[in-house]
């Protein structure tokens, strides 16, 4: 499920998920993702339903922006308010790391230009 952000960025993401869903990716195939989603196409509520999972989403989601930012050297300087840094630290187990080292880069956290 997503958080409508317009009439465009909705179709785009429809799109890609529908081709997710029917190809796969170069990391995962079409059957990985088919066993995992529980639909064909995304499922897409504006923010006025209060969505939890969704409301969940974006309190994660600004933290890890600028925790990502400040890895690649793209915000100088992080404002000192601790939520987010308490945000990151309780997050950073759970993301998808490289075995060998455990580095997050490039698995947990990808950062697409």
């Amino acid at each position: 499920m997503a958080e409508s952000r317009g009439k465009t960025k909705d179709f785009e993401l429809r799109k890609v998920y529908s081709t997710i869903y029917d190809k796969g990716t170069r990391f995962k195939s079409r059957v990985f993702f088919q066993q995992y989603l529980t639909s064909k196409e995304i499922k897409i509520k504006p923010k006025d339903k209060n969505v939890a999972g969704l409301q969940l989403a974006d309190i994660l989601a600004h933290p890890l922006k600028k925790y990502t930012l400040l890895q690649k050297g793209l915000l100088q300087e992080p404002d000192e308010s601790l939520f987010w840094l308490k945000v990151i630290e309780a997050v950073k187990p759970k993301l998808d790391c490289r075995a060998s080292d455990r580095c997050i880069d490039g698995y947990g956290l990808v950062f697409i230009k």
